[in-house]
């Protein structure tokens, strides 16, 4: 289920299942540092880590893609777009 990692948990950070404490290990330095609170929603929190994480690949790709469409047409010579009919 998408966003359910940040559903409200029952006791907070006071009851935390000792097995799965035992999987964490110290580190000596993060690469990121995820804060937030529990008045935003799972869906807000979700879109920033999107942005945050994905802006960067979803803009190169964006760029490959536009001018791979535009050496496509201007080999091929087309002009005035694709019409798309979605519905005929």
């Amino acid at each position: 289920k998408c966003g359910s990692y940040w559903e409200i948990p029952d006791n907070g950070m006071l009851n935390v299942n000792p097995s799965l404490y035992k999987l964490s290990t110290p580190v000596d330095q993060l690469d990121h540092f995820l804060s937030h609170d529990w008045q935003t929603s799972r869906w807000l929190k979700y879109l920033a880590l999107l942005v945050l994480f994905n802006s960067r690949p979803a803009a190169i790709a964006t760029f490959v893609v536009s001018v791979s469409v535009g050496v496509v047409y201007s080999v091929l010579g087309l002009r005035g777009g694709i019409q798309l009919t979605l519905f005929a």
